[in-house]
């Protein structure tokens, strides 16, 4: 599973073009990046078209150095495309990363190591109802 490095208000510009096939990708500002990319997680950035704004590609950052991204090209099922100077790079909330949260409402399957600082609350369970259900269907 990814781990995602998360931050709040990036939004910037590409410095300069970026081919299909380029690994790193440099913004114009650096404002609200992290300082860094832990190793083995990635910081989410999608790249948007300033011409027609109908064009995405959304880039897992591995590491950075000032202004300048290491690159994972065309994720979360979209393809490495080609970008001017001057197009949009920003990081919102995307699907891959919601995804891996964990969910109170649904089934969890947590790996690696895991640490909870606060106590965790888990639902009551009537287990006394449960048994009387069970003994109810046998007869």
């Amino acid at each position: 599973m990814t781990v995602f490095t998360c931050a709040n208000n990036i939004n910037t510009t590409l410095a300069g073009a970026v081919s299909t096939g380029a690994t790193t990708i440099t913004l114009s500002g650096t404002a609200n990046l992290p300082t860094s990319i832990p190793a083995g997680e990635v910081l989410v950035i999608t790249l948007n078209d300033a011409a027609t704004r109908g064009n995405f590609e959304i880039v897992y950052a591995t590491a950075r150095t000032g202004a300048t991204l290491t690159a994972l090209r065309g994720q979360e099922g979209t393809a490495a495309l080609a970008w001017l100077t001057g197009d949009f790079a920003y990081s919102p909330p995307r699907a891959g990363q919601q995804s891996s949260f964990g969910q109170l409402a649904g089934e969890n399957t947590w790996s690696g190591a895991n640490t909870f600082a606060e106590p965790v609350a888990v639902p009551s369970v009537d287990f006394l109802g449960c048994q009387r259900a069970v003994q109810y269907v046998q007869r």
